[in-house]
């Protein structure tokens, strides 16, 4: 058995510790933050948001995006594009359901993934939209694919996803994933 002499054990711990912090620096400095694009890095957003209760509540043309200030831009614009496009695709842009779509977050993740634990139209927000212009909704995922937020349709549902949906798009374990359809039909905790 051959022992590394004591001098020179501090000298390889201080390098190899060198070598993994330039290689950490070097992955940074070339823009691979784990999927973060370009506009949200280096920002004040936080890596998790959990709201409380059913989450946070954005209606349509109401001004309540300022509600998802802690989250990336990219996001808070595929928020409103959602809102915009339930008015559009479902209401016929009724001006009298302006305000009736709602996105409902209840968890955002930095790394790309947001539970959304309501998306539809209602007639309970600001405004009081009547009842023509309520259709109900479904709890959602969103992710972010090559820098790009998106809301997939196989990521909504009106009862829980399935396991293997969820694994297929690398969703984490998170809000509204705590339990899944396995293969067989059976609900299952959610194993990523």
């Amino acid at each position: 058995m051959t022992r590394t002499p004591r001098l020179l054990r501090r000298p390889l711990a201080v390098l190899a510790l060198l070598v993994l912090v330039l290689t950490g620096l070097a992955v940074t400095a070339g823009g691979s933050q784990a999927g973060v694009p370009e506009r949200d890095r280096g920002t004040a957003h936080p890596a998790r948001i959990v709201w409380p209760g059913y989450g946070v509540a954005v209606w349509r043309a109401s001004g309540q995006l300022h509600r998802l200030a802690k989250t990336s831009p990219g996001f808070r614009a595929l928020v409103e594009r959602e809102l915009d496009h339930m008015f559009h695709r479902y209401l016929d842009s009724d001006p009298a359901c302006a305000q009736a779509p709602l996105v409902q977050v209840k968890e955002f993740r930095r790394s790309g993934f947001a539970f959304i634990s309501d998306e539809g139209t209602f007639t309970n927000g600001p405004g009081n939209p009547p009842e023509r212009c309520a259709s109900g909704g479904a709890a959602r995922i969103y992710v972010r694919v090559d820098g790009v937020w998106k809301a997939p349709v196989v990521l909504g549902a009106q009862e829980p996803f399935s396991c293997r949906v969820l694994r297929r798009w690398d969703v984490p374990r998170m809000s509204g994933t705590g339990r899944c359809y396995d293969a067989q039909g059976q609900l299952v905790p959610y194993r990523p």
